[in-house]
């Protein structure tokens, strides 16, 4: 019988992909989350909020291992298209 010998931390790293999910917010808008594979918001995923009256408000403090560009209050920084 064979022995396998594995280095640990030397597996190869792969990023999982952003998963989006728009949901009802609290105030009656609508929310954008992170979510993992089964759809659970994970941990300081939430990322706007489009209000009722349709102004765009971005959540502060999101979780920077989502690999978003963010700003100083963890904001997403807003680009041009």
């Amino acid at each position: 019988m064979a022995l396998e010998i594995e280095v640990f931390g030397d597996e190869e790293k792969k990023q999982e992909p952003l998963r989006l999910k728009l949901g009802k917010a609290l105030s009656g808008g609508v929310m954008l989350r992170a979510v993992d594979a089964h759809g659970r918001v994970v941990d300081a995923g939430n990322i706007l909020v489009i209000g009722r009256d349709g102004v765009l408000r971005l959540c502060t403090n999101i979780n920077p291992g989502l690999g978003l560009n963010l700003d100083d209050a963890g904001r997403i920084i807003q680009g041009l298209l």
